[in-house]
This record gives C-alpha cells, structure tokens and sequence, in this order.
C-alpha cells in the first residue's frame, strides 16, 4: 500500500487525527510541563480564529498547512483548557474542623465500625458561622450508632466535620488511591460521631440522578424476591449494572485468574449485545413505513436509558455513543467509518472529562475495541471451516486473540499477571453473558408491571441459572494447573516498547513495508533485552524493606529469589498485598504468600540460622539489622553494639536515649505499628541526638537495595 493510499483513508477518519493533538495537550496540563499562568482558553480562542482566517483567506495551495498548523495547536490548547478547568485540589480546609452542609449521593455501605456516605458538599461554614457555596464530592465514614438511622440517598444532612486529605501511596511502585479518588472529584474524608451528624430533610437528589439510582434497587430487589441472592445477585449487579459491591474476594480472584474481569465491567459488549436484541425483536418494523428510523430511534433511547441506570462510567459512555452513530448511520443506510466512530466517542468523552484518559479502564476498553476492528480480520482469514460450529469458535477465537493483543502491555504493566487460559474463558462465557443480558433485558419490564410475576419469575430464574452456570465454568478454569501467572513485572519503557512494537507490526500487516517490520522486531529485541537484563538483577538483589501498612509491622528481606518476612503474626492475611504487591512482583514474587513469614515474637525469641535471625537481630548482606519488638534487655548494654540499621516497632516503648545507650545504630526505621504522636516524638527526640531517623509513617516505606 502506497503512503497516498494511507493518507486517504486517514481522511475518512478525521476524528483519528483530531484526537492525537487533543490528548497530547491534557497530557502536558496533567503533568504539569506548561507555566501555571497561562491563558488556554484564550489562546485557543485566537487559535481558532486564526484557523478560520486561513481557511477562507488561503490563496496558493501550497500554504495549505497554515490551516492544519492553527487546527492542531487549536486543538492542543483545547486539551490543555479542558484540563486546567477540571478542579485540582479542594475547596475545603484540610486539617480544620468545620460544617458541611451536604446531600447523600449513593446509598450508604455499612462495615462493623462504619457506615460510609458519599456525599456532595454545597456549603462550608468557619467557626466564626460564616457559611460560603462550595461544591465538591466528600467521603464521610459515620461511626455505626443502633440508636439512629443512618441518612439515605438524597438527604440533606448538616455535620461538623474535620477533613482529611486523600491517603498519598507510601509504599513502592503501590496503588495510588488518593491519586484515584482526586481524578473523580474526591479530595477529602472525615470520620464523625452519631451525633455530630444532623439531617435537614429527605430526597432531595434531582430525579435525572435518584431515578437511575431507585430503579437499579427496585431491580434488584425484584431479583432478591425471585431467589437470585448470594453471588447470583452479586455478579448479575457485576454483570448488568457495573457494581461490583456485593461481590466478595474470593469470586474477584476466581474471575480474575479465569480472565474474565472484563466481563463485569459494562462497556461495548453488554451494550452490543442490547444492541443485538433489541434490534431483533423490532425487525418486524423495517416492512413498515418509516420503520426504520422508529426502530433505530427506539434502540438508541433503550441504550441510553441503560447506560443512565448502569451509572454513566467512561466505558458504557464510549459504548452507547458508538453505537448511537452506529445505529443512526443504519437509520439513512449509510455505512460508518468504525474507528472515526470510535475516537469520535473518545474526544467526546475527553472533552467533559480529560481525566478519563488516565482512566485503566477507559484505555484497556479503548486498546480492546480498536485492535478488535484491526487485527480480528486478519486472524481470522489465517483458518477457513466450512461447518458453521468451528467457524462460529473460530470467530469468537479470533476477537478474543484481537482483544488481547491491544491489551497485553497495558495488563501486563498494571496488574502484573496473565491469565494463561484467557481464549478457553473466551470461549466459555460468551453463551452464558448473551444469555444473562438477554434475561435480564426480558425481566426488566416486569420488575414494574404488577400481575405478571409467573412470566417475571420464570426469566428470573432461568437467569438465575445461566448465572450459576457462568460462575461454574469460571471456577473450573480457575481450577486448572497455572491458571494465573503472575509476578509479570515490566518498567514503563518495556511497556511502550511493547506497544510501539504492535504498532508497527499493525503498520506492517497494513502496508507490507519490510522496514516496519525490521523495526517492529528491533524494538522487541530491545524490550526483551531490557527483561532478561531484570530477571540477572533479581538473581542478584539484596533488599530491605520495611513497609508502611496502617498500626502493622511488616519487614521483609529478599536474598536473590528467596525471602522472608518479619510480621506481627506469621498468618498474616494476604490483604496486605493491596500496599506491597506490586514491589513483591518487581522483586520476582507473587505477593506476601510467595515469601516464608515469621512472627516477630518468635524472631525476638528464637534463633531462625536458615534466614540468619537470632533473637531480635538479622544479619542480612553484610549488615547487622536489630528489631525492637520488646522492652528487653532490661538495663544498658555493655559496651553498646554496633547496629547498621535498628528497626523501632510499637511493642517497644524504650526511650531513644536508653536505646541509644544500648546500641550506636547508624540510621533508625520507626515503623508503621507505631502511634502517630509517638513516632513523631520519637523521631525528633532520635534527631536531637543526632541519629538518622526515618518515621515510615510520615515519610513512607524504608527501601534498601544492597
């Protein structure tokens, strides 16, 4: 294919180019690489202007570009305006104690100690009672009090609050939630009495957000009421609406480990198979007058009424607006350019949310669907059946292929695993998903309709049962051996090597250019160079880390391929892995089951040789570490003893000055189980005498690489 052809068919896609500027100016406002001062708006005001006047003022051909110069920085500007108008930091002063007057926005979710509201914050008042408009999302946790009610969706509520900023990431390559939360709008938490907390009046959500809200409760309550309970219920809220509340973490990972994540999350596959059938039932209206553009008409406002109640996330916007101009290009019989269609969705969504471009979600739904319209053709062509069953596996084997390829650097480098029977799952839960959507668009009308619960019962059921089913096939793909790698650790350069590589090997399947493909292969050289160049690193790392987990000790030391972990008790759960799983993957670990664990009573107490532990003291990489677990010994030291590093955990209440007669230690870790005002205070007073301190609480995790 000659480069000409190439730049035809950009043309017929003009929302591909469009994006490419838009994107790079929220990613340049997002990282901060422009003056804070700078007027974007205006600049792309003028920009525009000076477009138009390029457009219509154009005398010679050959100045053509200056209209596609002022377009792109137009658009670039754009992205930066749009960015810089999204809110950035909070309204409300962190760290004091005010009054909020705010309105429930979700229902309220309840744990033993308490019940969490998210709520939207319309008014602030100081302690001199002056109130002033705000409007920001907040997160109250109300400590649980039998004695009064709890507010509901759309109260009014009036409580004094102390806000607290979002939780930073203080641990290694970790989540960073706080980050997450700021992205949509959530910049602070309180934690609040029964009785600091008062509400003014009830219902007061506007009907466009409590009616979507009401009307997913009221489905599945009706659900509840045809014996679709436990995790039936739980994955059909996964499956059909997006809440992933309700599922516990056992059915997460057997999903997780199967591959299929992706079909709890709505987006272009529940909203296509809607699509699908409610474009089959109302096929008897083509033979009518203007029946077309009713049927269309009508599958475009189902669609939309699904994706309001399915909660208006990035993936069920980009879906149904794809498929509204999919739907209204079939009205007219007129075809679509798909990937026009689908970046048009993407610049629509990035224009009201930039943020939605950091988005995991939003990227891994995007990288799917397009390297789904790229690369399905050509799988597919590779193997010809004439039987319409193989064909018909094949078919679904080859989207699946698709699918994965565009999302493999993305997966891989957020969540560090591969599911290793990914087209098997494919394949199994592709029946079961069109039958649950399928029931559970044909309850739908029933969950409203009184006197028809024989026929709503019935499609209950039998929904029900394809649930069931689903969760079957699930766990037994989980079952089979190696069903998850994982400890999958790739560096961001591996990733966009990765990506560049498919890039180009896509360029080259298109054009048949050998050089892209010599390139396409040199990058994955690289990539894989720069992976062996990791895995001879881990065969020789030596690593010390003492993590920050909220009041837990938590000490780990990694030889080589092999460690261990000092803990406040040997069974430690695994939910711990939130903070330092990803630092275990980079190590070459799955988590904190790969490694051995060991009590720290027991270490103080114990001689462990296997690990070089002996009564509180580990020798580790030529350096001698002391964990003060306990108040022992007694009295001073004499003479002191030497220590490289004396890890401080909150069983010992030593003062710094009688630790400091006992060992002469060159640098001090206050770990996380430590009290907040004690660390402090024992960090200063470590100061004072001149000793390194490092108060993991409030600098972040302590990480030695030897």
């Amino acid at each position: 294919m000659r480069y000409t052809e190439i730049i035809d068919r950009l043309r017929s896609a003009p929302f591909v180019r469009l994006m490419l500027p838009l994107s790079v100016g929220i990613i340049v406002q997002e990282r901060q690489l422009l003056p804070s001062g700078l007027g974007a708006a205006w600049l792309s005001l003028a920009l525009f202007a000076l477009m138009l006047l390029a457009y219509y003022r154009l005398v010679s051909y050959r100045w053509r570009w200056c209209f596609g110069l002022a377009a792109n920085l137009f658009l670039f500007f754009v992205g930066v305006a749009v960015t810089q108008n999204t809110k950035q930091e909070s309204a409300l002063p962190v760290g004091e104690t005010v009054c909020v007057a705010a309105v429930v926005t979700d229902d309220p979710s309840q744990s033993p100690k308490f019940a969490k509201l998210s709520v939207e914050v319309f008014a602030c008042g100081d302690s001199a009672n002056v109130w002033r408009e705000v409007s920001e999302k907040m997160t109250l946790y109300l400590r649980n009090d039998s004695a009064q009610a709890l507010p509901q969706l759309g109260d009014k509520l009036v409580a004094r609050v102390r806000p607290n900023a979002n939780p930073a990431a203080k641990n290694p390559y970790e989540f960073d939630y706080g980050g997450y939360l700021r992205k949509r709008g959530i910049f602070s938490a309180a934690f609040i009495d029964a009785g600091s907390c008062r509400v003014l009046s009830h219902g007061n959500l506007p009907v466009w957000k409590s009616a979507p809200k009401n009307i997913r409760k009221r489905l599945l309550a009706y659900y509840a009421q045809q014996g679709v309970t436990g995790e039936q219920l739980a994955v059909l809220q996964a499956l059909t609406l997006g809440d992933k509340s309700m599922l516990d973490a056992d059915l997460r990972q057997s999903y997780s480990a199967a591959g299929a994540m992706h079909i709890l999350a709505v987006s272009g596959l529940h909203v296509g198979i809607i699509s699908m059938i409610l474009g089959f039932i109302l096929k008897f209206l083509d033979r009518r007058k203007h029946g077309r553009a009713v049927r269309g008409a009508t599958v475009i406002l189902c669609i939309w009424v699904y994706a309001l109640v399915a909660g208006l996330s990035p993936s069920v916007l980009r879906a149904s607006i794809m498929f509204t101009v999919l739907t209204v290009g079939g009205m007219f019989s007129r075809s679509t350019n798909s990937y026009n269609t689908l970046t048009f969705s993407a610049f629509l969504i990035c224009v009201f949310d930039p943020t939605s471009l950091f988005d995991a979600g939003f990227q891994l739904s995007y990288a799917a669907v397009l390297s789904i319209l790229f690369f399905q053709p050509y799988i597919y062509r590779l193997l010809h059946f004439r039987r319409w069953l193989p064909d018909a596996i094949w078919s679904l084997t080859a989207v699946s292929l698709a699918a994965n390829i565009g999302t493999f650097p993305i997966s891989i480098y957020l969540f560090h695993q591969l599911p290793a029977y990914f087209l098997l799952t494919n394949l199994l839960v592709s029946i079961p998903t069109t039958a649950i959507m399928g029931g559970f668009l044909l309850t739908l009308p029933f969950a409203f309709i009184p006197g028809a619960s024989a026929v709503g019962w019935l499609l209950a059921t039998l929904t029900g049962y394809c649930i069931a089913a689903l969760n079957f096939l699930i766990r037994l793909v989980e079952s089979l051996p190696h069903a998850l790698l994982e400890a999958f650790w790739i560096t961001p350069l591996q990733a966009w090597l990765i990506v560049f590589t498919i890039l180009l090997q896509a360029l080259y399947m298109w054009t048949r250019r050998a050089k892209l493909l010599l390139l396409s292969l040199a990058l994955l050289a690289a990539c894989l160079s720069l992976r062996v160049a990791h895995k001879y690193g881990q065969q020789r790392q030596r690593v010390m880390a003492v993590y920050c987990i909220r009041s837990v000790s938590l000490i780990s030391f990694v030889s080589e391929r092999r460690g261990f972990a000092l803990c406040d008790s040997a069974d430690v759960e695994n939910s711990f892995d939130f903070n330092v799983k990803n630092h275990a993957a980079s190590m070459g670990f799955s988590g904190l089951s790969a490694v051995e664990r060991i009590s720290l009573q027991r270490a103080s107490r114990e001689d462990i040789g296997e690990w070089g532990v002996c009564r509180g003291f580990v020798r580790f990489a030529g350096k001698t570490v002391k964990v003060l677990s306990s108040n022992e010994p007694d009295g001073a030291l004499q003479p002191p003893i030497d220590v490289d590093y004396l890890i401080l955990t909150s069983s010992c209440r030593l003062r710094p000055r009688q630790i400091a007669a006992m060992y002469r230690p060159q640098q001090v870790i206050i770990d996380a189980s430590m009290p907040t005002y004690l660390a402090r205070r024992q960090a200063s007073d470590f100061d004072a005498l001149g000793i390194p301190c490092h108060n993991v609480n409030e600098r972040g995790a302590f990480v030695r690489n030897f």
